[in-house]
């Protein structure tokens, strides 16, 4: 009896060493979930970073260097591509929640790519005129409503941002009190905090705060929620 024993001790602490790694490979669908949506954000983030470098000092330019941005704009629509890529696979997710933010979220980036590829055409249209026709008031004018509609829209990426914040968090009875608890695992929820602190500036880590631009808001907000002192799907 002693000999089975030992066996059945020693098969289950090599089940507790092996059990770490089985969770990495295994992650629940809204860790899953919540790191591409992480991931999308950045994605984005280094679109628009693309564009402002592009477009950056524009109005003080000739015609003639105003239509370089157009590689530069045509590269940052890659990245909402890839973004837009990772979103489209939680489209028939069983998780509602999921599933409904994965929708908004690729609405909106659909919304960025539109928007991105009619700022591309304005540049476009200064290959087809003379320096001398170039009308930089209008030119410009027009340029700044396309800006405007970008921001609305990276204004509604929050929105699902804030969204994203139900795919982490549940409700359950715990000594017959209600509590509210995270639907990750503890180290599930140290790999997400880890991957939004090594994408976006440090800002993150105090939250939402005000003056924060679009996409820094969306991350501190789902950061805030994973940092919060609640309890995980393993430890209630």
């Amino acid at each position: 009896m002693m000999k089975g024993s030992k066996f059945f001790l020693a098969v289950f602490i090599a089940s507790l060493l092996f059990l770490p790694a089985f969770a990495a490979e295994n992650p629940t669908p809204q860790s899953g979930f919540m790191a591409d949506f992480i991931d999308t954000l950045k994605h984005v983030q280094t679109s628009m970073e693309k564009i402002k470098s592009q477009t950056r000092d524009m109005k003080k330019a000739s015609a003639d260097i105003v239509t370089k941005p157009v590689a530069g704009l045509k590269m940052a629509a890659s990245d909402l591509d890839a973004a837009a890529s990772l979103m489209e696979k939680y489209q028939n997710a069983e998780n509602p929640i999921i599933r409904e933010t994965a929708s908004y979220t690729l609405t909106v980036l659909i919304s960025l790519k539109k928007i991105n590829d009619k700022i591309i055409a304005q540049y476009e249209t200064l290959y087809k005129i003379k320096p001398a026709d170039f009308n930089r008031d209008r030119f410009f004018s027009d340029m700044d409503k396309l800006v405007a509609v970008r921001d609305s829209a990276l204004n509604s990426l929050f929105d699902c941002s804030l969204l994203a914040t139900h795919v982490l968090i549940a409700t359950g009875s715990d000594k017959e009190k209600e509590q509210v608890f995270l639907t990750i695992s503890s180290g599930e929820r140290k790999q997400l905090l880890k991957k939004i602190d090594a994408s976006f500036p440090a800002q993150v880590k105090k939250g939402l705060q005000v003056g924060q631009d679009y996409l820094t808001a969306s991350a501190a907000a789902i950061r805030q929620v994973l940092a919060e002192k609640i309890k995980t799907a393993d430890e209630r």
